[in-house]
Formats: C-alpha cells, structure tokens, sequence
C-alpha cells in the first residue's frame, strides 16, 4: 500500500494592544503562491538525491539518512518554528512547529508571511518516526526549548533511526521576500565501536554489549532555538548501564571498515553534546558479552574525544586481551577518518633482511613501518625485494608512505597477501598511499580498507606515483579524498584507486573493487593519469592487460567538459598510446559537475556512450580521456 505523506500547517496570529499600534502585523502560514518567506530544509548525507534504504550500502560512518529503511520502516520528519526576535533580545513563538513527513529522503519548503523589519529566529528539526505515523517516537519535541530523549537505557544503542538534525538560524526580514536553503545538522556526536579481530582463532564473537559512561558529562538535552544543551556530572563509578545487542550472523553494516571480514562494527551511539567547537571528554566501560559470559571488558579512562556533529572511532582488537586502540573524531560524518586525537601509534622495528638475496621479509605492521622511516637506508642498499610473509593490519594508524628511488626497481612482493585498514591523513599534502614516489614494481598484494582523506594531489592506495609495473594486485573498499576538491583553480590532482600517476611500465591482472574518489579531474578508479615518463622503458607505448574495476564510485570537479571528462575506470586520462587488453569494467557510477555547481551529474556506466559528444565524462566505458591514441583489444573467447 502506498504510504501517505503527512503535511499539518498551523496558523498563529498575534494582534497587539492599541498602544501598540505601531507594532501590529500578523504572522502567518502562507498559502500556495502567496508567501514572502520560504525556506527549504534538508537534512544532511543525501546530496540532495533521493534515496532509500539499501543494505548493501549501509556505512557505520554515516548516519541515519543512510542506515535506516524509509521504504518499510520509517518516515523522516520535518518540523519548523518561527521566533520573533524582541527587544531585548528575548524570544516570542509566532509561527509554532509547522510538521511535513517524507516516506523517503527529500527537502522540504516551507512559506510564511512575516512582518516587515522584524528579526525572527528560524529552527528547524528532523527526525524519524515509525511509517505512517507523525508521533514523537525517540525525541520529546512538544517543546523545541528543551528537547529530550524517550529511550530507555536498553533502547538506545545500535539504532540508527535515533539520528537527527537541526538547525537555528537568525533572519532579518526586510521589504522584499526572502528565500533560503537551510541544510540541518546533527545536534549528537555519534560514537561507535569497530573490533579488528572479528572471527579470530581462538576467540568468542558476542552478541551483546553494555555500556556505562563515568566521570564525565552526560548531555540530557538540547534547546533548539538556541542550540544549547543541559549535562549532569557522572560519578567515577557505578552509574547507568546502556544495552545493545547484534546478530552475530549477519552484521549491519556492508561497507567501510566493516567490509572487511575480520572488522565489525559493535556498538554505535548517538549522544548529545555541548554547543562548542570544541571536543567534549567522556569516560566509559565497555563489556562485550556472550550471552551472559564475559568475552572482554575494557575501562576507556583516558580522554574520548566528541564533539557536536562529529564521528568518533574506537578501533581495534576489541575481543583480545592487551589490545591498542586507535581514535578518531571526524567531522560531519564525511570520512571514516579525518583528524588523530590518540597516542596509538606505530613502533618501526627492523625487519629480517637475508643478504643473499637482498629481501626484507616483513611479519608486522611495525616492520612494514620500519621500511616507511627508514626509506633513504633501504634505497641505498640497493635491495631485491620486500616481502610480506603475513597479511598485516594497520588498524586505521596514521601511515607515512614508503619512499623508494632506487634504479633497479626492486620488487615490492605481496606474496598473496592482504594490507587491511590503511589510514592517511594528508594534512593538505601531496603523493600519499601505502607507497608515495617510487622506482618498484609491485606484485600479488590486496589492499582491502583504506582511507585517504584531505590530500591536496596525487594519491592511490596502494602508489600515488609509481614509475613500475603492477601484476596481481586488488584494491577493494577505498575512499580518497581531495580535501576542498570544489574550488575554482585547483592544482592537477590525479586520485586513483590504486595509483595515482601511473609513470612507466604495464598493469597486468589488477582490480579496483568497492572504490570511492573524490577530485577536480584527473581522477580514476584504478589509475587517475598514466603519463609520458618511460622511467627507463624504450617505449612511451603503455598496455594494461585483464584489469578490472567495478561497483566504484569517481566524483570529479572540472572548469570545462574536457577536465569533466578527466574520470574514468580503469584510468581517468591518458597521456600516450595506451592499449587496453581484455580490460572490464561493471556497476560504476561517475558523479560530476562544473566548479561551484550545486548539484552533480549522475552518470553511470551503463549510459555512458563512447561517441565523445556528452559535455560530462568519460568518453568511454573503460577511461575518462585519452589525449593520444587508445586502442581497446578483446580477445576472442
């Protein structure tokens, strides 16, 4: 049965005494074509898309936008208030809240006649209720002064539809009408757990968690007309105990960190904080629990960062004993990680090197970080290879990229290994990944959770820029972004999912799976630029042979159509003679604009057409440019 959209619009008039008369005016809902004040009001996370819930695309590190179902499950509801601004600076209610419901997500627009030369406050919230329905079911919102939440202790963790948005904002209302866009933001840090060490030997998976926050403030409210919010002080000990539960059988959640077998999302909870820019301290115990049997505790006494409209990350071996954690506060939900507030970090410590062959052989992420600070040795050295001898887990720790010169192009050996949970903050830096700048091929390696954030150029998950050839490898679950990637006069920013400028030499049997980029141009799924370089090589001529890129994602920003056409699957553009053999691609999306547009063209790869005529990218199914020939080559079946 098709769901109802709810609309209710009240009508509030205030007439004033005669003594007053030079203050008389009505305030009012306005009807259809008559208002002199509109406002439209979204939520944040959608891009103004509308959008349903999708499990496949579920993400512990965004919010409820994207985490609950609106097809079946829940409305997102939208309610506005109008306050006029007195002379003393005190506040009267003059429109109340005016509720509209959605079945999935979608701006609103509101319109009103208010008085002339009069400042009003404008607040607005957003929230779910259950289908059909417009009641309160998480938020007491009879009174947007002091809003409150209805859970109980045993109904607040792992609920996404607990998110919700707000906003409070001053107008001045003149002679002419006004019409605003109002984007809602969260007035909740959202906090959540992700455990590294999921299925490992030897250990119990639990099904149920307790948390109990101490020694700290616990925020109780919110007044939304001025964004302010109450707190208590928690004692050092006892205090309440917040439950949730999980389906160890099937997680929640089927991208980000936890698209990685070994990770998963535990617990997530959306608290209330203080109006501030700055981080608010908590404390708390976390009991993961099988059953009733204890599976592991942890005491969180020293200072968890949360902040207003911001996400916190707990990570790592969440269900061992002795573990590190790695913590980070993000800011709007964007990235899986933004900034590093945490002493976690990574202690280099010297690999085993056998001379007779010239090869580090690398057993832990504290080895593989002692190549990284200690690059300038190990290229003197004139190695033959580096060689994983186990999978490793960076654990979301801030990575400094290995930085290798060397002319004899040692190996980089996967050895059919897997890098899991690689993390860099670019600090609006250049040429970052597992690998920066170097002279190295690169063989049987998978890169599976990385993140990238903030990179002013160049960047790749596995290379940002690579002068080798690359056999066998696979980038799957990667996000990159260029930080500010919406300005008018960027620098050339080549983001690849695994290589950023693809310099000398082939791509034999690569991958790029479940890939995000984010740039101006020069912006690929597998490859952003493969330029003229030859690093050595006799020929400019480049093949790539039996690469693969799918169910990827390329936004790109560009001044004119040829830089719009700059994005692209297996390479973004392409500098010389490239040949594609046997080269694929599936399911991508490429999400492009011109600078300072609002919205993005969504393009996918279904409808992309290879005759050139599109002012949007890619001009082909396979690449966004090539500035020279291009040839594709299918071997017969």
């Amino acid at each position: 049965m098709k769901k109802k959209c709810f609309i209710i619009l009240g009508m509030v008039t205030l007439l004033f005494a005669a003594c007053q008369s030079e203050d008389r005016f009505i305030d009012q809902v306005a009807t259809d074509g008559e208002g002199t004040v509109s406002f439209t009001v979204s939520a944040p996370d959608a891009l103004g898309v509308t959008r349903a819930y999708n499990a496949d695309k579920s993400n512990s590190a965004k919010g409820g936008i994207t985490n609950v179902d609106c097809t079946n499950d829940y409305d997102l509801r939208y309610q506005l208030a109008i306050y006029r601004i007195e002379g003393d600076g005190t506040f009267t209610e003059v429109i109340t809240p005016q509720l509209q419901v959605v079945t999935s997500y979608a701006p609103v627009t509101y319109s009103f006649k208010l008085a002339p030369n009069k400042d009003y406050q404008v607040v607005a919230w957003a929230d779910f209720v259950a289908t059909g329905t417009t009641a309160d079911l998480h938020y007491n919102t009879s009174d947007f002064t002091n809003i409150t939440c209805l859970d109980a202790e045993d109904k607040q963790l792992n609920d996404e539809s607990r998110d919700a948005y707000f906003v409070t904002k001053k107008v001045e209302v003149k002679a002419s009408a006004i019409s605003e866009n109002i984007v809602l933001k969260r007035p909740f840090a959202k906090i959540r757990f992700i455990t590294t060490d999921w299925g490992g030997e030897g250990l119990d998976m639990p099904d149920n968690f307790k948390i109990t926050y101490k020694d700290c403030k616990r925020f109780t409210n919110i007044n939304a007309l001025t964004g302010d919010s109450d707190s208590k002080d928690l004692a050092a000990s006892g205090g309440t105990v917040y439950t949730g539960i999980i389906d160890k059988a099937n997680k929640e959640y089927a991208l980000g960190y936890d698209a990685s077998d070994k990770n998963r999302t535990l617990v997530v909870d959306y608290l209330m904080t203080e109006n501030s820019a700055n981080q608010t301290p908590i404390h708390f115990v976390l009991e993961n629990l099988n059953g009733a049997e204890a599976v592991s505790t942890y005491d969180f006494t020293t200072n968890i960062p949360i902040r207003r409209n911001f996400l916190t990350t707990i990570m790592g071996d969440l269900l061992s004993v002795g573990a590190e954690f790695n913590v980070s506060c993000d800011e709007v939900f964007q990235d899986e990680y933004n900034d590093y507030y945490t002493d976690a970090k990574f202690y280099p410590t010297e690999p085993a090197y056998d001379t007779a062959t010239k090869t580090y052989t690398i057993e832990t992420a504290n080895e593989l970080a002692w190549i990284a600070a200690n690059a300038k040795q190990v290229e003197g050295m004139k190695i033959a290879s580096i060689k994983l001898a186990n999978d490793i887990d960076l654990k979301g720790i801030e990575w400094t990229p290995i930085n290798i010169w060397d002319t004899n192009y040692p190996t980089f050996d996967g050895n059919g290994k897997t890098i899991y949970n690689l993390c860099i903050d670019g600090n609006r830096s250049g040429s970052k990944g597992l690998i920066g700048i170097a002279t190295m091929h690169i063989k049987d390696l998978t890169i599976e959770n990385a993140t990238i954030n903030n990179v002013s150029s160049i960047a790749g998950a596995i290379a940002a820029n690579l002068y080798g050839s690359v056999t066998n490898c696979v980038v799957k679950h990667v996000f990159i972004r260029v930080r500010d990637y919406d300005i008018a006069d960027p620098v050339i920013i080549n983001i690849g999912g695994m290589i950023g400028i693809h310099s000398s030499h082939e791509l034999r049997d690569c991958k790029a799976i479940d890939v995000t980029v984010k740039g101006y141009h020069s912006v690929g799924a597998l490859v952003a630029s493969v330029v003229e370089n030859n690093g050595g090589q006799v020929s400019l001529n480049r093949d790539y042979y039996n690469c693969h890129v799918e169910k990827s994602t390329v936004w790109a920003t560009a001044l004119n159509g040829v830089g719009m056409k700059q994005a692209g699957a297996i390479f973004g553009v392409g500098r010389q003679v490239i040949t594609l053999h046997d080269c694929t691609e599936a399911d991508n999306t490429y999400k492009i604009k011109p600078y300072g547009d609002a919205d993005y063209v969504v393009i996918t790869s279904d409808e992309i057409v290879n005759d050139n005529t599109s002012p949007y990218g890619p001009t082909n199914k396979l690449f966004g440019r090539g500035e020279q020939k291009v040839d594709i080559v299918t071997t017969a079946p």
